[in-house]
């Protein structure tokens, strides 16, 4: 299974850039700063709290990294 293609696809359809005001959302990075990743405006996005929670397991699943499992495990 292609994990990597699946947390693009719920960036995209789930990822928003401005807040949204009609219920809870948090930022999400979306290449992990432990992964390179930075707090540039670009690599940062809204999620629901769902998706967010399946944003850090596919990133898990893809990875395979131990840093991954930590922020994974951690929600």
């Amino acid at each position: 299974m292609d994990y990597y293609k699946l947390y693009f696809d719920l960036m995209e359809k789930h990822g928003h850039v401005e807040k949204p005001t009609d219920g809870y959302y948090e930022r999400h990075h979306i290449t992990p700063k432990s992964l390179g990743g930075t707090d540039e405006a670009a690599n940062l996005t809204y999620l629901s709290g769902r998706a967010h929670f399946l944003a850090h397991w596919l990133l898990y699943k893809a990875t395979g990294e131990a840093v991954m499992a930590r922020a994974f495990f951690g929600m």
